[in-house]
């Protein structure tokens, strides 16, 4: 009599090893043309088309505000129709055509150019997340820490985007700059599409509908684990926010820069601090891979929890410090704690989104981030 056959488990999918550099380079990219034109957008609407500041900046804020309304429902498209990848590639081709047309500076062509760049914009950013996120397996753990790289990617090109406009425009005018803005664009759509078939997902967003079951040994199910550490990483980030915009004199800690000489606009601290937070998250990142997965989300909302003292103290001091030197190492350790702060929370939400979301990753991450900046915008206006 044959013995019975025993039921083997489905072998797991190999983790795939993609590169993350071309991910990372088009972050960096969109984020300092988005940074560039944000940041003379008002201006521009001062010195060429004459308006009061008051109007100018009443723009401004309508733009903003519109990059964040259409990010929802643009997110939708992109994970019923467009994919991540076609998403991006119509961002960048968005801003592009947005800045060739407000270089212009007449008022129909720069009306135009912000409609445009705007809903360029607003397609990008959590499409970029989704784009990197979902060329790995749902439970990778090398996703965290390809995340956390697209983070500081993120604040490289946010903190050069306005000073390398500045320089831009200072040596050779507004519609210089907004052309070397758009020609970055360019060479972004350019290079997602020599990319393309690299930067394919990894995995369908329907190939893997359901929740994954608890693994051995996890105490929790994963929707719980799930709902509590995105609430926990709201509560830290809130509670950060409230630290910095009570403790530090305007502007916030980090808008802050380091004057490389009169003539020439700052280089933001956060730019500076990026490099050091990158090698120490990485580090902590690296060491939790040999944690199972429950425990190590906890280890990581623990660890920034923890960063909330030295970001407190040293922001508390700075201010109030005997000489320069004593201030700019305060300031400079707060600002580190408070990147590194931020390496280590943030990300974990896109990687929750993109992990337990996989009919709706875009939206997911959008949803998120949308969520989180509008509830900082609360805290920020509390007395």
């Amino acid at each position: 009599m044959p013995a019975p056959k025993i039921e083997q488990p489905l072998p797991t999918l190999p983790d795939p090893t993609p590169s993350r550099a071309v991910p990372w380079l088009l972050m960096a990219l969109e984020r300092l043309i988005f940074f560039g034109f944000i940041s003379r957008f008002a201006l521009t609407l001062n010195e060429r088309l004459h308006l009061p500041p008051e109007q100018a900046f009443a723009y401004y804020g309508q733009v903003m505000f519109a990059i964040s309304a259409l990010r929802i429902p643009l997110a939708l498209v992109s994970d019923r129709w467009l994919g991540s990848r076609a998403a991006v590639a119509v961002g960048f081709g968005l801003q592009a055509a947005g800045l060739l047309a407000a270089s212009l500076f007449t008022p129909a062509a720069l009306t135009l150019g912000v409609l445009l760049f705007t809903c360029g914009s607003a397609a990008t950013y959590p499409n970029m997340v989704a784009l990197l996120g979902l060329r790995y397996a749902p439970d990778s753990r090398r996703m965290g820490g390809a995340l956390v790289g697209l983070m500081v990617a993120l604040d490289i090109g946010a903190g050069l985007g306005p000073l390398l406009t500045e320089l831009v425009t200072v040596q050779a005018g507004d519609d210089r700059a907004l052309a070397a803005l758009a020609s970055l664009a360019a060479l972004g759509l350019a290079l997602l599409a020599w990319q393309w078939r690299p930067l394919a997902p990894y995995h369908s967003p329907k190939a893997d509908p359901a929740t994954p079951a608890p693994a051995p040994g996890d105490r929790l199910s994963p929707r719980k684990v799930v709902a509590a550490s995105i609430l926990t990483c709201y509560l830290l980030s809130l509670l950060r926010t409230y630290i910095e915009r009570r403790l530090t004199a305007p502007p916030p800690l980090l808008l802050l820069g380091l004057n490389l000489s009169p003539q020439h606009p700052a280089l933001p601290y956060s730019v500076l601090a990026a490099l050091p937070a990158l090698v120490l998250a990485i580090v902590v990142l690296r060491l939790l891979r040999r944690v199972p997965a429950q425990p190590a989300i906890w280890i990581r909302l623990a660890s920034s929890a923890a960063l909330l003292l030295p970001i407190t103290l040293a922001a508390a001091s700075y201010t109030t410090a005997p000489n320069q030197d004593a201030a700019r190492f305060l300031f400079t350790a707060a600002t580190l704690a408070s990147t590194l702060f931020g390496l280590l929370l943030t990300p974990l939400l896109a990687e929750q989104a993109l992990r337990h979301a996989r009919r709706y990753p875009v939206t997911a991450v959008a949803l998120l981030a949308l969520l989180l900046q509008a509830l900082q915008g609360l805290v920020g206006k509390l007395p």
